[in-house]
């Protein structure tokens, strides 16, 4: 129903598109957390490297803009056929890469899914601008931030070695492991302190 002239989505269907995702990237997240935390601390990165607590509320960001494009074009207009399957090829591609990346360390890999994201999301918008030049534009920030991430990416396979030896691997886990540790020490102490006495 329409107020004051502006149409008001179902909220049902538009939560779908929208928060979808996010719960996604949310279990993801929790599950490169440790690697986030050590691995790829010691990572050697360029200097422009977001700080770390950036990348969370920035792909919050994205994937809302992502999420509401899908809906204006595949929930409002119905539209099937490339759109759907371009907007679904996406999301799996950006699904994939946080395990790639941060689970696995496999950083030429990611770097091979990202790249694929960057083409999938702007063939996705060509398509969306067939329907709705709105929803195309909604992605244009998401296109930059990947294209962004692909250069990081990048310079990171450029910059550090690939995974080498099983026991290079595991010494990797150990030390992963241990930063987890320390991060959720600390964590527990802030709490404790800031516990109402």
């Amino acid at each position: 129903m329409p107020i004051l002239g502006v149409p008001i989505p179902p909220p049902r269907s538009l939560v779908a598109f929208v928060g979808g995702p996010i719960a996604v990237a949310q279990v993801l997240g929790l599950v490169s957390a440790p690697a986030i935390a050590g691995w790829y601390r010691r990572l050697n990165k360029p200097k422009w490297t977001p700080p770390t607590w950036l990348f969370g509320p920035a792909w919050g960001v994205m994937y809302s803009l992502m999420g509401y494009s899908g809906w204006l074009v595949l929930h409002q207009q119905k539209v099937r056929g490339p759109a759907a399957v371009l907007w679904g090829t996406q999301l799996a591609l950006n699904f994939a890469w946080q395990p790639l990346f941060f689970a696995a360390h496999q950083i030429k890999p990611a770097l091979y899914d990202i790249a694929a994201l960057d083409v999938a999301v702007a063939a996705t918008a060509i398509q969306f601008n067939k329907y709705s030049p709105k929803a195309a534009g909604l992605l244009l920030p998401y296109l930059a931030w990947c294209g962004f991430a692909t250069a990081l990416n990048f310079n990171i396979v450029a910059n550090n070695p690939p995974q080498g030896t099983p026991e290079e691997w595991e010494k990797t886990k150990k030390l992963d492991k241990q930063d987890a540790e320390k991060v959720k020490d600390k964590a527990a102490d802030v709490a404790s302190k800031l516990k109402p006495s």
